[in-house]
């Protein structure tokens, strides 16, 4: 019987949540890079930039959009949507030491870029945050990414990467992402609460196929704003901010995943397959801090990355920044 009052808290917590549609639009503004952590790296993951929109929310349950009910797994529970859309892209290089190399190096990461346009559906109800989304583009010399490292590294007057010709080939890639994202209170107070968030998610297509699990516990005021920052390629996505009151809270995560195919490691084409071999299983864990207030969002990650390829000598870090503004 001693256990009972704390389940009850929990419970009555779970219940404390309101569920009413936030009437603002967001745009996102993301972006990872190693140089973030250590300016003097540039390699494998070293960068992936992002802008996107989010449109308001709507609660579809009495409407003729009722049908999208059956774009969720929260059938029938009461929730509320937001559209997204998202203009991504990606960059992958070898080690700042093999920059000059013309050709792909066996045993080092390959060149290759990523530009895809995603639309995707969030789903909210009390403390669940489903994630639906397909995405297209290229991988390969029309995603430009090679163009756009010249150019920061000219602005930088940083070395420049001469083995962007040795990339991965102009492919069309299709991808389908799907993640839940389960809140559970923990702790509440007046000026101090703790969650955890536990995921569960899935990416499959021609450029990345994973399944993965993760959780963050968080811990600061007011965590009802968010489900948690967003992510391009380490980790996941919280959404939008679903309210406009004040937030402030650090954030611990991990993120294990099972992925049998990444076309940045595996290489596309004669020249760049076997150069390296890719483990199937990876994880990342992560430290940050995120502030909201009034339609504005700032957050900073520090992410520790697993080996994404075999010969690969250490685990890489990557930081990843976001802003978001709402109108």
């Amino acid at each position: 019987m001693r256990c009972l009052p704390p389940l009850l808290l929990l419970l009555s917590s779970l219940s404390a949540v309101s569920l009413s549609p936030h009437k603002k639009q967001y745009i996102d503004l993301l972006s990872e890079n190693d140089g973030y952590i250590n300016p003097y790296i540039d390699r494998y993951y070293t960068a992936g930039t992002r802008i996107g929109w989010a449109s308001k929310e709507y609660d579809f349950s009495h409407s003729k959009m009722a049908w999208m009910d059956y774009l969720s797994l929260q059938i029938k529970k009461p929730k509320v949507t937001r559209f997204t859309l998202y203009l991504t892209q990606s960059m992958f290089t070898p080690t700042l030491a093999h920059r000059a190399l013309t050709t792909p190096v066996r045993g080092d990461h390959l060149y290759g870029g990523w530009l895809r346009a995603q639309l995707g559906i969030l789903q909210r109800s009390e403390h669940t945050l489903e994630s639906l989304a397909i995405s297209m583009g290229t991988v390969g010399p029309g995603a430009l990414a090679g163009k756009t490292q010249d150019l920061i590294h000219t602005w930088g007057h940083d070395p420049k990467f001469l083995g962007w010709a040795s990339q991965i080939i102009n492919e069309f890639i299709f991808e389908f992402h799907y993640a839940w994202w389960q809140k559970v209170p923990l702790y509440n107070t007046r000026f101090f609460d703790v969650d955890v968030l536990a995921g569960v998610g899935m990416d499959l297509g021609n450029a990345i196929t994973d399944f993965k699990l993760g959780s963050m516990l968080r811990l600061g005021y007011n965590l009802s704003v968010d489900f948690g920052p967003n992510k391009i390629n380490t980790g996941f996505s919280g959404g939008m901010p679903v309210s406009d009151a004040f937030s402030l809270y650090v954030f611990f995560g991990a993120t294990g995943k099972f992925q049998p195919l990444d076309v940045f490691v595996q290489g596309n084409s004669p020249a760049t397959r076997g150069i390296t071999t890719l483990p199937y299983f990876l994880y990342n864990a992560e430290i940050g801090i995120a502030i909201a207030y009034k339609g504005i969002r700032l957050s900073f990650s520090a992410i520790d990355m697993s080996k994404t390829f075999r010969a690969q000598p250490r685990n890489h870090n990557i930081g990843s920044i976001e802003l978001d503004i709402a109108f």
